[in-house]
Formats: structure tokens, C-alpha cells, sequence
């Protein structure tokens, strides 16, 4: 099954990231996602901002969310952005954002403050739709 038909995660429900290592125990490195790039994630929680991947962005991301520590969206994506590929990069400049389900839109990244507990959605173009 490619990433893009995958069901997208139900509020409330953490998926199991894409891994090609088994779940780590305390004191192990943490897994690798598909891509081999790591994850620049903090360990999840109600202290922390989830960012979810949608389409064509999951698959530069190479994970379908991850974990990261709040601040602004600009900050946010940044930290995303640490270890990723200028593929991964150029998605994240022509997607669409949504903050607990409110359209960015033409906001600064910078004012656009995320608390703990956030849900950011990454949304590239759609094609047919």
C-alpha cells in the first residue's frame, strides 16, 4: 500500500509510526523511519505540539506524525525541517496548514502561536481535488 492511501489518523488515536526498527525500550536509540533520516521528535504527550503528514508530505517526511515541542508554526516546522531533505523542505513550502482543524491561511508562521496539545496539519497540493 503506498503512504498516500492510507487512512488518515482519527482524533485522539496516536499511530504507530512507519519504523524499520521494532519499538524501543528505555536507554535504546530511537527508531528510524523509513527514508533513514531520524525523526526529530520529543517524546510525545500532552506537552507537546503533533504534526501529521498528509499525502505527498508524509512521504518526504517519512512518518505519518511525529512529536514536537511547542512554539510558533515557524519554529515548529523548522524543527521538522533538522535532518530532512531539501525534498522534505520544498513540500513544507507549498503545503497548506491547519491548527486544530482552523486554516492557517496567510498568517505569519511566526504569529501563529501553538500551545502544548496542538494539532498541526501539514496538507501539500491535492491533485484532482
Amino acid at each position: 500500500m503506498a503512504l498516500d492511501d492510507r487512512a488518515a489518523p482519527e482524533p485522539g488515536v496516536t499511530p504507530t509510526p512507519q519504523s524499520e526498527a521494532a519499538p524501543t525500550q528505555e536507554g535504546e536509540a530511537a527508531a528510524t523511519p523509513q527514508g533513514g533520516h531520524p525523526v526529530n521528535d520529543v517524546p510525545g504527550g500532552a506537552g507537546t505540539v503533533t504534526v501529521r503528514y498528509w499525502a505527498a508530505a508524509r512521504q518526504a517526511a517519512g512518518t505519518a506524525q511525529e512529536s514536537q515541542a511547542p512554539g510558533s508554526l515557524a519554529h515548529v516546522l523548522a524543527a521538522a525541517r533538522r535532518g530532512r531533505d531539501e525534498q522534505f523542505a520544498r513540500v513544507l513550502a507549498i503545503s497548506s496548514y491547519l491548527v486544530d482543524e482552523s486554516q492557517v491561511g496567510a498568517r505569519s508562521h511566526d504569529e501563529v502561536v501553538l500551545p502544548a496539545g496542538a494539532v498541526v496539519d501539514v496538507l501539500p497540493p491535492f491533485a484532482g481535488g
